[in-house]
């Protein structure tokens, strides 16, 4: 019984401090004033029927911490039958790093997100692609903090 105990102590134990180290990694910002190469990102975003929600994902996306020239978004609308193109199409409009694209077949074999998705990798020119729901708002720092976990070598976060 102790020994149960004891180990189950340790597995808490070692959770909290894999917690821990998560967060430090996620948390950790690279200061602009330090970094000199900055990589091409492309967000992508699946979206359908997403009117109530866009507008904010894409103002945190269009307010991050990273060079806006390093910083495509595409905005992929999978069929909306409400405002989503309109309403993406507004904010992103005039931005020549941004763009929504209208998703009117499958290809290959795909449907719904993954199509979606599919098709927006296609037109990315990003080293990194970055995927997020549109019902999302991400932190000023999301790239940045993503990046650096990412630019270790890591194949997905």
């Amino acid at each position: 019984m102790i020994v149960y105990l004891l180990s189950l102590i340790g597995i808490v134990l070692l959770a909290d401090v894999l917690l821990v180290a998560f967060w430090l990694l996620t948390n950790t910002t690279q200061s602009k004033s330090t970094q000199t190469d900055y990589p091409m990102v492309s967000v992508l975003i699946a979206a359908r029927n997403e009117e109530a929600n866009i507008s904010r994902c894409l103002q945190s996306l269009l307010s991050q911490d990273y060079p806006s020239d390093k910083l495509q978004i595409i905005v992929g609308d999978d069929g909306s039958t409400d405002k989503t193109y309109k309403k993406a199409k507004l904010l992103l409009g005039d931005k020549s790093n941004c763009s929504i694209i209208q998703i009117e077949k499958p290809i290959a074999h795909l449907k719904g997100k993954a199509n979606v998705l599919a098709q927006l990798a296609q037109e990315a020119t990003g080293k990194y692609l970055f995927i997020t729901d549109a019902d999302i708002a991400v932190p000023n720092s999301w790239v940045t903090n993503m990046l650096a976990v990412v630019v270790g070598n890591v194949g997905i976060v």
